[in-house]
């Protein structure tokens, strides 16, 4: 009888503990970086799983345009392919109400005459939001995006596949948590390295 009650026991606590690992690595549904995402799938008609895909060059437009309007924290956006001077007036961070906005580039495709223009038209749109220019020979990931930590410290990323010869075939995938979250960390740490405001 006692073998009964501790093998009950036993399959009672791992059961419990086997339950607390599943549910603890699943996804939190809830926080702002989630309400985004789910808008964002209603948007692209993506339902299933914790991600959403774009498929073309206006879907990032409308994603970004999305993130930047309804993103209430912080954002660090990359333009390593794309000169960020020539976003000029239609730049969409002039969407963005909230304070904290790093821009990072590099030399690569900012040069210093596009650095001065890029940063006053930056800080025209957008008072407290900085511009960082890595320079040449850096050694760091180039990925173009938004990474957002949102007030409830909760993370959502969007990256862009860009296509320079064809940019029908841009497309990027947009997801949230962990990942996102080192995502934001690393850039966040990169603007640091590299500001010189």
């Amino acid at each position: 009888m006692d073998n009964i009650i501790a093998a009950i026991i036993s399959a009672i606590i791992t059961a419990s503990i086997t339950l607390y690992i599943h549910f603890s690595r699943q996804p939190k549904r809830r926080g702002l970086a989630y309400k985004v995402l789910c808008e964002l799938k209603k948007k692209l008609e993506s339902p299933k799983g914790e991600y959403c895909r774009t498929k073309t060059a206006d879907d990032n437009f409308e994603i970004a345009q999305h993130l930047y309007k309804k993103v209430e924290g912080e954002i660090v956006a990359t333009a390593f392919h794309e000169n960020p001077a020539n976003y000029g007036e239609n730049d969409l961070v002039r969407l963005f109400r909230q304070r904290d906005f790093i821009r990072i580039t590099c030399e690569e495709v900012c040069d210093k005459k596009s650095q001065k223009i890029a940063k006053t038209n930056l800080s025209k749109i957008h008072k407290s939001a900085s511009l960082v220019v890595i320079p040449k020979g850096e050694k760091y990931v180039r990925v173009d995006g938004m990474f957002c930590r949102f007030r409830d410290e909760t993370y959502l990323c969007f990256i862009s596949f860009r296509n320079p010869s064809n940019p029908k075939e841009n497309y990027g995938i947009i997801f949230r948590e962990d990942i996102a979250e080192i995502f934001f960390d690393y850039f966040k740490e990169l603007a640091k390295k590299y500001n010189k405001e």
